[in-house]
């Protein structure tokens, strides 16, 4: 295949600016140095796509700058954390950045880029609407459930809650790929927004949220709603620069009611806004970093590049264990109502240090760029997308295996069922 001229100049932009931010970081120990760095860095990609939101260029880049910017802003800014912070921390965030855009380029998506409601629309059928409202039911009540049960938290419910409580708080994510493909098939068949779908939808994934502090099941609809809005043209950048904002001043708000109706306490922040939004849930990733870092004598190259194929194993089977939680068994094994998540740079270095952050961050990166390549081929594959996007950036502050659980039990899963519901539904019509 090949190459454009544009693209050899973006590549050439890119390796450039990568080789200036590892030598301002080598040569400097002024940490605002090394995060006016990362933030160029990370601004870069999404200019060369056009500040794209659909581009992983623009949309792993920004969030892999909050979850990697956040430890050093916290340090800078005298705030206690778990550890301190070094620039091998910041060297290797910008490795494995430089990584996966490589993997990725700066190449457009396969297939129409106007709306196509025809490659899009879907007869979602009875049997997919019935398991729709089961879904929610089931979810709201889990709510109320969890509420009445005395549970303190999400660990009480993982740790001490029956097999149905667990099973319904697995749902919310198969409900939010559900409502993914609900929404682009209602706008392609009725050219405008189901708001009462999104409204039912929101109440049942705030109702089990407030009642058992886990924010993930929301925080992945509103995005999944802003990244739909985005790909029916409803919102611009502008918009975005906007939303950003509000978005992240909602963080200190969720962390501090996070518990407020389970046992009736707030959290409570004495610090500024700065340290809210950063401590609230940007801090782990870089941290955990720094920990495992700390260990090298330890930690680098400890589990070999056979764990990748545990992670991929670990997409089917749920009894093998990830490198998330053997970090928490390392370190933080008194930590029981505490979860500080992990790191995906973190997971690259205990399989082989610097090489295994580039071996890992390669696979992260060919996955990526399939998954946008051709996410514009039909209803299926876009909603895929939309949801995938999520995972990945979950897995900034967890490990690889996120990814591939997510792709086997959930998109996979979710994706297989109602594919076969629909085509039994048009053989009842």
């Amino acid at each position: 295949m090949l190459i454009s001229k544009s693209m050899v100049k973006k590549y050439g932009i890119l390796f450039i600016a990568f080789l200036i931010a590892f030598v301002f970081v080598f040569l400097s120990n002024n940490v605002w140095i090394h995060i006016a760095v990362f933030t160029g860095i990370c601004i870069l990609p999404a200019f060369l796509v056009g500040f794209d939101l659909l581009h992983p260029y623009f949309w792993f880049s920004i969030f892999f700058y909050l979850y990697g910017v956040g430890f050093p802003i916290l340090s800078a800014t005298d705030y206690v954390t778990r550890t301190t912070y070094g620039k091998e921390c910041m060297i290797y965030q910008l490795l494995a950045l430089e990584t996966v855009l490589i993997v990725i380029s700066p190449e457009s998506a396969k297939g129409e880029k106007d709306f196509n409601r025809y490659l899009y629309k879907s007869e979602i059928g009875l049997f997919n609407k019935i398991i729709y409202l089961i879904l929610m039911i089931l979810i709201f009540f889990g709510g109320i459930y969890t509420l009445r049960s005395k549970f303190t938290g999400k660990s009480d419910v993982y740790e001490v809650g029956g097999w149905i409580i667990r099973f319904i708080y697995k749902m919310p994510m198969v409900l939010v790929l559900m409502f993914t493909i609900f929404l682009i098939s209602y706008y392609a068949k009725y050219k405008k927004i189901n708001v009462q779908l999104i409204l039912t939808t929101a109440v049942a994934l705030i109702v089990i949220t407030i009642y058992s502090g886990e924010r993930d099941f929301l925080f992945r609809f509103l995005l999944i709603v802003v990244i739909s809005f985005w790909f029916l043209e409803k919102i611009n950048l502008k918009h975005l620069i906007i939303l950003c904002p509000i978005l992240l001043a909602t963080l200190p708000l969720s962390t501090i009611y996070k518990y407020y109706f389970i046992r009736g306490t707030r959290t409570m922040y004495k610090d500024n806004i700065i340290h809210s939004i950063f401590a609230a849930e940007f801090e782990s990733a870089a941290t955990n970093l720094q920990v495992v870092l700390n260990h090298s004598s330890s930690t680098n190259g400890m589990l070999g590049f056979k764990q990748i194929l545990y992670d991929i194993a670990g997409g089917f089977f749920s009894d093998i264990q990830s490198t998330g939680s053997l970090f928490h068994q390392m370190y933080y094994s008194n930590s029981r109502y505490v979860q500080y998540g992990f790191s995906l740079v973190g997971e690259g270095y205990f399989i082989a240090g610097a090489l295994g952050v580039v071996i890992l961050f390669v696979f992260v990166g060919l996955i990526i760029k399939f998954f946008f390549l051709y996410h514009r081929q039909n209803i299926y594959t876009v909603a895929s997308y939309f949801y995938f996007i999520t995972l990945v950036i979950y897995s900034i502050r967890g490990d690889f295996s996120v990814i591939t659980a997510g792709l086997v039990k959930q998109i996979g899963f979710v994706v297989i069922i109602l594919y076969v519901f629909e085509k039994l539904s048009k053989r009842h019509m």
